[in-house]
């Protein structure tokens, strides 16, 4: 299983592992923990606009920063709040 980061040899090129992965690779992050890398494009849309998917951690309905992890209504609620000044 690939580990994150991946070596970045070269700032401007993408890192070589990434030649290994497919579109949706089993990963482990910097801390340990198993997750999903999306790399392909028809793979990370997918995933983007599938309402099965989120970023509300597991197990967690109340994280700390509820303004970046909120998922469907709410979410949607707190981007037409913000969307004119950005």
């Amino acid at each position: 299983m690939t580990t994150l980061p991946l070596d970045r040899p070269h700032p401007l090129r993408p890192p070589p592992a990434y030649a290994e992965l497919r579109p949706v690779s089993r990963v482990r992050t910097p801390d340990g923990q198993p997750a999903w890398l999306v790399t392909g494009f028809d793979a990370a849309a997918a995933v983007l606009t599938d309402p099965r998917f989120g970023v509300t951690p597991t197990g967690d309905p109340q994280p700390g920063n509820d303004t970046l992890f909120q998922d469907g209504e709410p979410h949607a609620r707190l981007r037409r709040l913000v969307a004119r000044a950005f």
